[in-house]
C-alpha cells in the first residue's frame, strides 16, 4: 500500500486547490461579519441571519445599523450564542461589497470611533481610503492678545495667545495586504506623496516589476504608484475558497 500513499497525498492536494478559484470583479462574497481577517480570506462570515438584532434584517442599512452599537450577539457555527465588541469586529460584507473597520482616533478604543470603509479594489493589495481624525495645531496670531481662534483641546486661560489644539478628518490612502492581513498606510492626501522607498518595498515579491519601476525617474515613480498597485495585482492573483 506505501506506493500509494504520495498519490493519495497529491489527490487531497489538488482537491483543496480544486475549491479554491481565483478573485474576479464577478466573485460573490457571503453578507455577514468578519470577525477577523482570516474570515474575510476564507469568505466565511457570521452569516446576517446569525446576527442577533432588533433591526430589520430586510433593510439594505441592516448590518451597518447592528454595528451602530457597542457590541453584537451572533450565533457560532456550533449555535451556541456568542459576543463580540464591535470595534473588534474586522469589517463585514453587504451586498457584495467588503468594508473594513478603522478606528478613526489614534489610541482610541471607543466603539464609537469605529467606523467602516469600503475597499475600492480588491486584490493582492486591496487600496481603500479612510477618514481618520488627526490632531492638529493652530499657532498664535502675530501681535494680537487674544488666544487664536480654533477648536481647542487644551485651553488653558492661563496661558493666552499660545495657541490652539483642533481635531480635523484627513483622507487616508491605505492598503490591505492579503498575505498577512497587515494595512499599511500609503499617504496622507495625494497619492503622489507616496514614498518611492515604500513603494520599492511593496514591488519587493515581483522583481521584475520592481526593477520597472526603480528605473524610472523620482517623477515618473510618483506619477506611476497606483498603475504599479494594479499592475502588482494582475501579475499576482488572489484566491478564495468556492461558495457553497
Amino acid at each position: 500500500m506505501k506506493p500509494l500513499l504520495p498519490f493519495f497525498l497529491l489527490f487531497i492536494s489538488l482537491s483543496a486547490l480544486a475549491q479554491k478559484v481565483e478573485y474576479t470583479a464577478d466573485f460573490v462574497f457571503k453578507n455577514g461579519i468578519y470577525l477577523s481577517f482570516q474570515d474575510f480570506k476564507n469568505n466565511n462570515p457570521v452569516p446576517v441571519t446569525h446576527i442577533l438584532s432588533d433591526f430589520d434584517i430586510r433593510s439594505a442599512d441592516y448590518l451597518w445599523e447592528a454595528l451602530d452599537t457597542d457590541s453584537i450577539i451572533y450565533y457560532d457555527n456550533q449555535l451556541e450564542e456568542r459576543k463580540v465588541a464591535v470595534n473588534k469586529v474586522w469589517g463585514f460584507c453587504s451586498n457584495n461589497r467588503i468594508h473594513v473597520g478603522i478606528n478613526t482616533v489614534e489610541r482610541s478604543d471607543d466603539w464609537e470611533d469605529r467606523d467602516w470603509f469600503p475597499l475600492i479594489s480588491i486584490g493582492a493589495y486591496s487600496y481603500f481610503t479612510a477618514l481618520v481624525s488627526v490632531t492638529r495645531f493652530m499657532p498664535p496670531s502675530v501681535g494680537i492678545g487674544m488666544p487664536a481662534t480654533g477648536i481647542s483641546l487644551y485651553d488653558d486661560p492661563m496661558m493666552n495667545n499660545q495657541g490652539n489644539y483642533y481635531q480635523e478628518s484627513v483622507p487616508i490612502q491605505m492598503l490591505l495586504d492579503f498575505s498577512n492581513g497587515e494595512f499599511i498606510q500609503l499617504a496622507t492626501g495625494d497619492l503622489n506623496s507616496i514614498s518611492p522607498k515604500l513603494m520599492a518595498d511593496l514591488l519587493q515579491k515581483d522583481q521584475v516589476l520592481l526593477a520597472e519601476y526603480t528605473d524610472k525617474s523620482g517623477r515618473d515613480q510618483k506619477q506611476t504608484s497606483m498603475f504599479n498597485i494594479r499592475k502588482f495585482n494582475q501579475r499576482n492573483p488572489i484566491y478564495f475558497p468556492v461558495s457553497n
